[in-house]
């Protein structure tokens, strides 16, 4: 009788992994040799030691690096200092790419990527080639670098998010950050963190981008009390307290936009019947507020009674972008249209907007896209958001019509959490190379390629069972 070998599969990847241990601990032998010449701290080694284990143990577990590097890249402004922020998003990042390249099996064939993906792609290429008539091109070299490592995360959440245990992945994911954003607010408000005109501060946030983040990441909260089979009342005990933080951390933010879309998200959810139970609690949440504590809302009254005159208006804003456009159909260089935005706003007003700040953006993710990539970028840029958001309707649309109870409650929540975000996202600033706004394509993107991966293989097994 023959002897039968190990399947080469297992050989394959235990190989794999001995040559990654036995890497990183090369790696760490020569840093110990390295500390006593370089004059570091010997505190280097044992810090060094700790990351690379950890390193090497999710080097192993593609699907926990992409929910750290999710986490990391949304992490408030401010909580870390920011060269360690921004090495954190890079090195998170890339370890999830690294990971996931090592968990491709051989022969594998994964699905195309969508048409989003190709489209931002070719936007982050004419981006760069913006970069050759930049007046400052440092400054579009991180934004540029920013946009690369954003694009590269949306790739990594559409390939390792191939079906229902993958969104509800991804749903986590979003609930850690939704509850460190509370967190964090919570501890600004007891701590009595104020900014300009008595606005909560969190952190570096800007108070707009509190309610953007909290908007934003509601469907992973929201997902754990309606999503078929994970219902349970931890989950709709922190579903109601996530609703009442947020609507009490937006409203001391002062920010009106933000506002604005909560009670339209509200609206929303009564308007699905999915989530109308969670529309009526949320409506319950905001009227006792109101009643009970009416002074929780007067930041946001004060700054809709009273306009501030050095404060512009965002049609001013907008038509100086569009102006600025016109005259420069090519754009004037990535991270370049807020320091060129001041001398249209000028011509447009009679306040001289250079003494207050050297940089404006247009506070509109489109224009500001427009001001710095010119028509081809915004084109692009738009396009993208198109067609991610089409292919994310058709698919989960067909989904509903074939009742479908898991992506039924899937696109309920992402439908109105987008719809939300994005009533505040599109007359905010800075907003288009925000990773938020990335992530909110990973979830039309993933949402959609899961969806159509289910389908097709009820399809297939339905015409095994006919032939």
């Amino acid at each position: 009788m023959p002897v039968t070998s190990p399947p080469p599969t297992r050989a394959r990847a235990s190989s794999r992994v001995e040559l990654t241990d036995l890497a990183g601990l090369l790696v760490l032998a020569l840093m110990a040799g390295a500390v006593p010449f370089l004059g570091l701290s010997p505190l280097l080694l044992p810090a060094a030691l700790v990351l690379a284990l950890v390193g090497l143990r999710l080097l192993r577990a593609p699907d926990t690096s992409l929910k750290l590097a999710l986490v990391a890249v949304l992490l408030p402004p401010g909580l870390l200092p920011p060269l360690v922020q921004s090495a954190l998003d890079v090195g998170t990042v890339l370890l999830a790419a690294a990971a996931a390249l090592l968990a491709v099996r051989p022969g594998h064939r994964s699905a195309p990527l969508p048409l989003a993906l190709w489209l931002m792609g070719a936007f982050v290429v004419w981006g760069l080639l913006t970069l050759t008539w930049s007046a400052e091109p440092s400054t579009g070299s991180d934004l540029m670098r920013r946009y690369t490592v954003a694009l590269v995360l949306l790739v990594l959440v559409v390939h390792r998010t191939p079906d229902r245990a993958g969104i509800d992945r991804l749903m986590s994911a979003l609930a850690v950050v939704a509850w460190v954003v509370v967190l964090c607010g919570s501890y600004a408000l007891v701590a009595g963190f104020g900014g300009e005109g008595g606005r909560l501060q969190v952190f570096d946030m800007n108070p707009n981008q509190v309610g953007n983040v909290l908007l934003l990441t509601s469907p992973g909260v929201l997902w754990g009390a309606v999503a078929p089979g994970r219902v349970s009342r931890a989950h709709v005990v922190q579903a109601v307290v996530f609703l009442l933080a947020s609507l009490v951390l937006i409203a001391e933010s002062g920010s009106r936009g933000s506002l604005l879309a909560f009670v339209l998200m509200v609206a929303a959810f009564v308007a699905t019947r999915t989530l109308r139970v969670w529309g009526l609690i949320a409506a319950g949440i905001a009227v006792t507020l109101l009643l009970a504590t009416p002074a929780l809302f007067s930041t946001v009254i004060e700054r809709v009674r009273y306009e501030d005159p050095t404060q512009l208006s965002r049609s001013t804003l907008w038509g100086a972008g569009l102006s600025l456009i016109a005259d420069h159909p090519f754009g004037v260089g990535v991270g370049e249209g807020p320091a060129v935005m001041p001398d249209y706003i000028n011509a447009r007003t009679s306040l001289d907007h250079f003494r207050f700040r050297d940089t404006l953006p247009a506070h509109n993710p489109l224009i500001e896209v427009g001001t710095d990539t010119g028509v081809i970028g915004v084109a692009l840029y738009g396009a993208a958001l198109a067609a991610a958001a089409g292919a994310f309707l058709v698919v989960v649309g067909r989904a509903h019509r074939r009742r479908d109870p898991y992506w039924t409650a899937y696109g309920a929540v992402v439908l109105t959490g987008s719809f939300a975000f994005l009533t505040a996202w599109w007359k905010s600033g800075g907003e288009s190379y925000s990773f938020t706004t990335f992530v909110l394509l990973s979830l039309w993107l993933a949402g959609a390629r899961a969806c159509a991966r289910e389908e097709r293989a009820k399809l297939r097994l339905g015409g095994g069972l006919r032939r």
